[in-house]
């Protein structure tokens, strides 16, 4: 408990470090189309992570309703678009629902991408949304799903403190990867 605890920490002060992220960033065409999510209701907790170049956008909602409303997700832009919240758990907000997916791929198949230069986990993610945008439906970003996101060069919308931080799920532990910056 005390060693998750000081991770926290470690966490929170590294996204206090980037607090001109503590704004909502104004416009951004990934935050309409987050904002137009709608999964039946507006208290949703939606969010989408975007490859570098946009051509890939991964959507996830808190309680899987991403992966349950497929025809909203497809209709979200003309990128691939990709539901990454079947693996719904208390604590794991969307955006580690994305980062969690895509650490069981690497799981998966991740030998297969040594020959191209791909050779840990922080690799494979950076390749899948180094370069990107985060943006979450109706407000910012948790100061801990912050730090990772930044950790892999990661845009977001804006940072705001929240009150579930205390319950947050570290992706990297869900996935059994070590997680290479806060542990």
């Amino acid at each position: 408990m005390r060693a998750r605890a000081e991770k926290k920490e470690k966490m929170r002060r590294f996204a206090q470090a980037h607090h001109h992220l503590y704004r909502p960033e104004p416009n951004w065409p990934e935050q309409q189309q987050v904002t137009g999510l709608s999964f039946g209701d507006n208290r949703s907790s939606a969010s989408i992570i975007t490859s570098e170049s946009g051509d890939t956008v991964y959507v996830s909602e808190q309680s899987g309703k991403a992966t349950r409303n497929p025809d909203i997700v497809w209709n979200l832009s003309g990128a691939e678009t990709i539901a990454t919240d079947s693996y719904c758990m208390r604590g794991l907000h969307s955006e580690m629902q994305t980062i969690f997916q895509l650490l069981m791929e690497w799981n998966r198949s991740g030998a297969a991408y040594a020959e191209f230069g791909i050779h840990t986990a922080e690799d494979f993610l950076r390749h899948r949304i180094g370069g990107g945008k985060a943006v979450a439906k109706g407000k910012g970003c948790c100061q801990l799903c912050a730090a990772i996101l930044l950790k892999l060069g990661v845009s977001v919308g804006y940072i705001e403190p929240s009150k579930f931080e205390e319950m947050w799920v570290d992706p990297f532990e869900q996935a059994a990867v070590p997680n290479p910056w806060f542990n």
